[in-house]
């Protein structure tokens, strides 16, 4: 339950002390974590409550204060936006906090699941001690529970002025939105208490890197913009636009594991996730060589060693580039002795699925051609192909200790998301 913030009044009756409790009536962000805080509420005026919450401390603000609550009512919902400041674990928050209520900032310690590093979440109290909202995910659980959704190659392009291809990748993104706001969210509008963990965009964000195109793909993610784990593909690669975007202009809902200016990792209970952008390699391939995958391979290999080591815990990894025919082809986007060491650099370790894009398939593709298998020896990696969200097509993927599940979407002009195709379903023990 959240503190009681109250004052305590003292009177003499009748020979004895008695003691009564009444409340402060504030509005307060306690900061029960290691981790400095910022926290605000962007609608007050004209000097909103927006200010730094130290480890172990709290900022309050008296709900008929209206500079920080601006109805002056006690129920009054705000919208409390909560980053980290430390400049490293890249948490960010939003969710409803009532005028007289507490929002809680809590670390939650993984040492039982192998997980070194602490993640974040927030706890939302109403004034009356009611729950109203919380962004973790996964505490206290005891079984493995893991919920995404995946797409890549949005591919936001203006042609002359004008939109070559939008509606699609509109639709495909908003539906994803729509999937994890609906998913037992109390308040959708800040997708607080979702089972869908978050949405991989496994990249080409854009057709040519325009700040144009990357608006309309802000756009289409309003809403799950800190539940976005997005990358680079081959078109993004013009200026910095893009690359600025992914990591310094956004914060999301789960402590990043490792960051390397592009390239970061996190952890969904005790699965870990690596976003490697273009593909795993230290120099560009011969063919391509103005695109540059940033020494995503050297991160790899350290983020592995740190983050996962000899734990045998699963392991995701997200690329743009895929092992289909087109990926591996005539282009020349990355060559047999780049995969070759990419291969060597993750065959000790429990990659359970690798997921990418590049490929541009839609939702009637045979399985044959999005479901690949990479294989080395007896050894065998399931690979996805989530691409496209240009030709209305995106994966769900659950996890549990049993069991990683894949399930095909599809859009169609005019008609609501469906599933397509049958689940493919791999063990995870």
């Amino acid at each position: 339950m959240r503190p009681l913030r109250m004052a305590m009044i003292t009177a003499c009756v009748t020979g004895f002390v008695m003691v009564w409790w009444a409340p402060a009536f504030s509005f307060c962000v306690h900061n029960d974590s290691d981790t400095p805080i910022h926290a605000w509420v962007p609608t007050g005026r004209p000097h909103p409550f927006d200010n730094p919450v130290n480890p172990h401390k709290a900022e309050c603000c008296h709900y008929t204060d209206t500079s920080c609550n601006p109805s002056g009512s006690q129920t009054a919902i705000l919208e409390l936006w909560i980053d980290s400041s430390d400049g490293d674990s890249h948490f960010s928050a939003i969710l409803p906090l009532e005028g007289g209520g507490d929002a809680k900032i809590k670390d939650e310690d993984r040492g039982r699941l192998g997980v070194r590093r602490k993640n974040l979440y927030v706890e939302s109290w109403t004034h009356d001690n009611k729950l109203l909202a919380l962004t973790h995910y996964g505490i206290r659980a005891t079984s493995r529970d893991v919920r995404f959704l995946v797409t890549g190659d949005p591919q936001y392009f203006i042609l002359n002025g004008r939109p070559e291809h939008k509606d699609v990748p509109d639709a495909v993104l908003r539906a994803m939105v729509g999937q994890m706001s609906a998913s037992d969210c109390n308040y959708p509008r800040y997708l607080a208490g979702c089972k869908i963990r978050g949405m991989i965009v496994a990249g080409d964000l854009t057709q040519q890197a325009k700040g144009v195109e990357m608006d309309w793909y802000r756009d289409a993610i309003t809403g799950a913009v800190r539940f976005a784990y997005d990358s680079l593909g081959n078109h993004d690669y013009n200026g910095g636009t893009v690359k600025d975007y992914i990591l310094r202009d956004r914060r999301r809902s789960t402590v990043a594991t490792a960051v390397q200016d592009p390239h970061y990792s996190w952890d969904w209970h005790d699965v870990h996730f690596v976003q490697l952008n273009l593909f795993p390699g230290n120099e560009p391939a011969p063919a391509q060589k103005e695109l540059d995958p940033y020494r995503s391979l050297d991160f790899l290999q350290r983020d592995l060693r740190e983050n996962v080591g000899g734990s045998g815990r699963p392991v995701i990894l997200i690329h743009h580039y895929g092992f289909d025919p087109f990926s591996e082809g005539n282009e020349g986007w990355w060559t047999e002795a780049q995969r070759k060491r990419f291969w060597n650099a993750i065959a000790s370790y429990n990659v359970k699925a690798i997921f990418n894009g590049h490929n541009h398939l839609g939702p009637d593709s045979k399985e044959e051609n999005w479901h690949l298998m990479w294989s080395e020896g007896s050894k065998r990696i399931h690979t996805f192909n989530a691409a496209a969200a240009l030709n209305g097509t995106f994966l769900e993927v659950k996890i549990t200790d049993d069991t990683l599940t894949v399930q095909r979407w599809g859009i169609r002009p005019g008609e609501a998301a469906r599933t397509y195709g049958d689940l493919v379903k791999i063990p995870m023990r």
